[in-house]
């Protein structure tokens, strides 16, 4: 079931490992939460849209095997590097 999840919304989150189990996500949108990495995306090998503006990300660590984005929004971050 949760692998037949192509997209998913949420507010208010603080860690998004949880959804490192939905592997056919097609779109994942988590702009405006409190979000400090993205650890455990790289599971998303089949992500074409990530928006995940407006957090408190400092790193991009764990994008590195997400492959087949297409769009990728990280506007209003602290990236350092």
């Amino acid at each position: 079931m949760i692998d037949s999840i192509k997209k998913i919304y949420f507010l208010d989150l603080t860690d998004a490992n949880c959804l490192s189990i939905c592997r056919n996500l097609l779109v994942l949108k988590l702009d405006n939460n409190q979000l400090t990495n993205v650890r455990g995306f790289g599971t998303l090998i089949q992500l074409k849209i990530l928006s995940i503006s407006q957090n408190q990300l400092q790193s991009l660590d764990g994008l590195q095997a997400c492959d087949s984005l297409e769009i990728l929004n990280l506007a209003g971050n602290y990236l350092t590097g």
